[in-house]
């Protein structure tokens, strides 16, 4: 919850830096190898991470047939793949508008990275603690 408290105040130098890495990654990136990095990297984030593990542990102990569990399975990683698959799709469909939704999109959420991730730790903090305490009951 510290953590979480210190990333929800504002850091530009942090926000600026994380923006400059990444757009040099972009900048030189093929579109398959952006697509890749992307999946990756939405598969394997932290917050994913901790919401997926422990869906996969009940899946597995469930009592539901293989493909059921298969079903979810799926369902989870659509879940997780939307942010990779969304941007492409809206500019499908849109065109240009959906290019300039995407671009403030984007400002957006440089321009605030670092409360973002303090907004998911904050939120995984207070599920932890939440939780922590139904445990001492």
């Amino acid at each position: 919850m510290i953590a979480a408290i210190w990333m929800l105040r504002p850091h530009p130098q942090a926000d600026a830096r994380l923006e400059e890495k990444v757009q040099g990654y972009a900048d030189h990136a093929s579109p398959w190898m952006f697509a890749g990095l992307a999946a990756y990297m939405s598969v394997t984030d932290f917050s994913s991470l901790i919401i997926l593990l422990p869906a996969l542990h009940d899946v597995t102990n469930s009592a539901v047939p293989v493909a059921g569990k298969a079903l979810v399975v799926v369902l989870l990683y659509v879940c997780v793949l939307l942010p990779v698959v969304v941007p492409p799709l809206a500019v499908r469909v849109s065109g240009g508008r959906g290019v300039q939704a995407m671009k403030r999109l984007y400002a957006l959420v440089m321009g605030h990275q670092v409360q973002v991730m303090g907004a998911v730790a904050g939120v995984v903090g207070v599920i932890l603690i939440v939780r922590g305490v139904r445990g001492l009951w």
